[in-house]
């Protein structure tokens, strides 16, 4: 089992439990309710088979269905057993809420449905007259774990292991799980039951789409050392992180952006600025607002 450290408490990813619950009810449903040849025609009907919209004439020669037009988005919310369902979905909680916070609802939805249409066009052209269905979120959620690895490379992963828990950066995690789909898809081929090159594709349009909404002034991509000062005409702002990793910070929070990087200049939530708070974070009054200052900083002179 695998997780990350950082986890916002004041943050709820509706969008997040969205897509799982949905996930949840459009997987689980075939899986209980339909049985073995039921289930297979099922698949291949809203699983995408490449052969249906590249050589139809193939499908038509060995007898088979083929795939609505619609596959191309009912793929992504079906899944081959519980086992499958319940993978993807813990991935998906993982690494997709920080991605939410980050980039908000309406735009983590489109980075997620267009990796997984890129997941897909990677595994349709990877096996061109393959009559054999697709389905699952993986490749979607590998474009939730590109995303991820671009705005939060430090971020803490811990993974249980032997019964130890052992903790390191998330570059190291999703660079060596990335490394293992190539590598994967290079040895094997579709007989193993794995869409490996979906994954690519999902993984390089996610990282592709974060790397582009981080050059928008909107987002918040945090890429400087955790407790940099940066000066702006509001006051003083530092950059809050937990530990080594990074911590999305939006319009709403107070985000303000410098030539040095990005800092908050106020406390989104004055009211929870109590004592233990402020002992604890190093909050002090100034008259253009509260600044906040790394544990243990002395105040500068103003």
């Amino acid at each position: 089992m695998v997780w990350d450290d950082r986890s916002n408490i004041y943050f709820v990813p509706f969008a997040t439990i969205g897509l799982i619950a949905l996930n949840g009810l459009i997987g689980l449903g075939p899986i209980l309710f339909l049985r073995d040849q039921q289930l297979a025609h099922f698949f291949m009907r809203f699983g995408v088979s490449p052969a249906s919209f590249i050589d139809p004439a193939l499908m038509a020669s060995q007898g088979l269905q083929t795939s609505s037009v619609f596959s191309v988005l009912t793929h992504m919310f079906l899944h081959a057993n519980e086992g499958h369902l319940i993978g993807n979905m813990w991935m998906l909680w993982v690494f997709a809420d920080n991605v939410e916070e980050a980039l908000d609802t309406p735009l983590f939805l489109a980075v997620y449905l267009i990796s997984g249409l890129a997941a897909l066009a990677a595994h349709v052209l990877a096996n061109l007259h393959s009559p054999v269905p697709v389905i699952g979120a993986s490749g979607a959620i590998a474009g939730m774990m590109g995303a991820y690895l671009y705005m939060f490379p430090n971020n803490r992963m811990s993974i249980v292991f032997v019964y130890q828990i052992i903790r390191f950066p998330a570059w190291v995690f999703v660079g060596l799980w990335f490394i293992e789909q190539v590598v994967s898809g290079l040895l094997s081929d579709e007989t193993d039951g794995v869409a490996w090159w979906a994954h690519v594709g999902g993984f390089a349009a996610g990282m592709l789409m974060a790397r582009i909404c981080c050059y928008s002034d909107r987002f918040a991509c945090e890429k400087t050392p955790p407790g940099v000062l940066v000066e702006h005409q509001s006051g003083l702002a530092i950059l809050l992180r937990r530990e080594a990793g990074d911590i999305p910070m939006r319009a709403r929070d107070g985000m303000v952006r410098h030539e040095d990087g990005l800092g908050v200049s106020a406390v989104s939530e004055p009211q929870r600025t109590d004592a233990s708070l402020r002992s604890r974070l190093g909050l002090v009054h100034h008259d253009r607002g509260i600044r906040i200052l790394g544990r243990g900083k002395k105040p500068p002179r103003s």
